[in-house]
């Protein structure tokens, strides 16, 4: 499941409810004030770029039952020529809990976002290695996956010969 409105745009969303409220009360002309005073914040909180709204390819890839497995390889090698790749939890698991929690409290907002980016591309590269090394066995030489049912049927056949 993707977050693709993130907690700071929900934040911002019950904000303006709130002195949209407030305003509502007081007159109508500071409402309209108050709404052309906040638009900007709000248009720039939307449009920011967020890696969840737009995945690359490969993730994209995982959820298509009809993805070619070699096609998705390519992208995926394709798209870690041009980024550098997370380091895995292992790695970031010899740290300490209150290292790791001092290190986090010191980061800029922007380094939080950095931050975020990492973990979601760490946890998509570690499914994606998942969805390699699971799909394999039912690739087909022209890189299609076999479907649930044919995986099902070839599982039937295999059964009847042991008997």
């Amino acid at each position: 499941m993707h977050d693709t409105e993130g907690p700071d745009l929900r934040i911002l969303q019950t904000g303006i409810i709130y002195i949209m409220k407030y305003l509502s009360q007081t007159g109508i002309s500071r409402a309209i004030f108050a709404i052309f005073l906040l638009m900007p914040f709000a248009i720039s909180a939307q449009s920011s770029k967020n890696y969840n709204t737009n995945p690359p390819d490969w993730v994209k890839a995982m959820d298509n039952p009809n993805t070619n497995y070699f096609k998705a390889i390519k992208e995926y090698e394709k798209f870690w020529k041009n980024h550098q790749k997370p380091e895995n939890e292992e790695v970031l698991m010899t740290q300490g809990v209150e290292q790791v929690k001092k290190h986090i409290r010191t980061l800029s907002k922007r380094e939080i976002r950095q931050q975020r980016e990492q973990d979601y591309y760490r946890y998509q590269c570690k499914r994606f290695e998942n969805w390699m090394r699971e799909n394999k066995p039912y690739v087909q030489d022209d890189g299609r996956i076999l479907s649930p049912e044919e995986r099902l049927k070839l599982w039937e056949k295999s059964q009847k010969e042991r008997q």
